[in-house]
């Protein structure tokens, strides 16, 4: 007649405090495996909240930039190229405008000349005819030299862009620089970078508008106003812009208010999401792997306690049991710690770029259950060779 087996006396309180002996009696190998699952949780908090915070920022940007900023131009139905000389000054007269600049596309075939210096030339410059609001409107920032202002408007003076003033060498604006356009000297009077908002700018050569209608040839060039205005004014100001242009003739201007559609923000999130999520699974997939390698180590150097605990009448199950507690313990320690690191990490990026961080507290509280899970899923493998160590070999180790 076949012997009853005896019922364990091992419940799960028993594992749970032998999982903790083990854990307290190595401590490097425990710091490293919850290390691990640090590693892995932080970067997943990281990259999700730096996702979360990069949207939010195009989306800021866009508001300050796109949705702020109104072009007008000529119609088919206007008699004229350009603008009446009060339509600026009507136009910045309306509430929510902040600035307001006419510019000009100047036809020009000729080179562009760096005078009295002949291996110095542009071929087919980008020339631009601008009223004195336009820095304001575009905020070029000034490199050195001075604006065309008040005093130059009417003036054959010039303001390069930085690639063209560093393709043509002019560095230095204290002896008097010369350039040629179709023949005509200009005086360079300073040098602007990239603009924020009409980004060409940083190509091209910038004369007065004024001096434009009275040296280019008509039928050379065309004519278009910039209009900046206050956060949620673009709308209003695209309205009645072009009858505070034209007032007789309002269909002879019109109006350009860009608005980008819902779809292009969902695909911009959605990509970058796809991206940033599969960085962090690749992160993760690592810290996993080594956590894995971490335990399977950890079961060689434990032969003798596992043989030890198969003598005294653990069983498979238990020693998996051990284990697995033993490395869901790491890894919510890990998960929790990795939490706050990322969202740390979210933080200092954001104030290094001067973002607005965007943190997700449902990210914080996932983090230390996440951890938990890839302690787990990790430890799983490391647990089963430890149950199927042969009991006489792990005995012997024993001895």
């Amino acid at each position: 007649m076949r012997r009853p087996r005896e019922r364990s006396t091992i419940n799960l309180l028993v594992l749970a405090r032998e999982a903790f002996q083990g854990v307290a009696s190595q401590p490097l190998r425990s710091a490293l495996t919850a290390l691990g699952t640090l590693v892995g949780v932080s970067s997943v908090v990281a990259v999700l909240g730096l996702t979360a915070t990069a949207n939010a920022q195009i989306t800021t940007t866009f508001s300050e930039l796109s949705s702020t900023l109104v072009t007008l131009e000529p119609s088919a139905a206007a008699q004229a190229p350009g603008f009446d000389v009060e339509a600026e000054e009507q136009v910045g007269a309306l509430q929510g405008v902040r600035a307001a600049a006419v510019i000009s596309a100047v036809s020009v075939d000729a080179p562009l000349v760096h005078a009295g210096i002949e291996d110095q030339t542009v071929e087919a410059p980008r020339v631009s005819g601008v009223t004195t609001g336009y820095w304001s409107v575009v905020e070029a920032p000034l490199l050195r030299g001075r604006l065309i202002d008040d005093a130059l408007e009417t003036q054959p003076v010039a303001v390069l862009g930085e690639r063209t003033a560093q393709r043509l060498g002019i560095t230095d604006l204290t002896r008097q620089v010369l350039i040629e356009l179709e023949g005509q000297p200009f005086l360079v009077v300073g040098i602007v970078g990239p603009a924020r908002r009409d980004q060409v700018a940083a190509g091209e050569i910038l004369i007065p508008q004024p001096y434009v209608r009275e040296w280019a040839e008509p039928g050379t060039f065309t004519e278009r106003m910039l209009i900046t205005t206050e956060i949620g004014s673009g709308q209003a100001v695209a309205d009645q812009a072009a009858i505070a242009a034209s007032p007789l003739r309002p269909d002879a201007v019109t109006v350009h208010y860009p608005q980008r559609p819902r779809v292009v923000d969902d695909a911009v999130s959605d990509e970058l999401a796809r991206l940033f999520v599969l960085l962090a699974a690749v992160t993760m997939l690592v810290a996993a792997v080594g956590i894995a390698n971490i335990s399977l180590m950890s079961v060689v150097e434990r032969r003798r306690e596992i043989g030890v605990r198969r003598a005294l009448g653990a069983r498979r199950r238990h020693i998996v049991g051990q284990f697995l507690i033993e490395a869901a313990l790491l890894g919510a320690v890990g998960g929790a710690a990795g939490g706050a690191v990322g969202q740390f990490a979210v933080i200092g990026v954001s104030m290094s770029k001067g973002w607005t961080p965007t943190l997700d507290p449902v990210l914080t509280l996932a983090a230390a259950p996440l951890g938990l899970l890839v302690g787990l899923l990790a430890g799983t493998f490391a647990a089963t060779r430890a149950a199927r160590v042969p009991p006489a070999l792990a005995l012997k180790a024993a001895l």
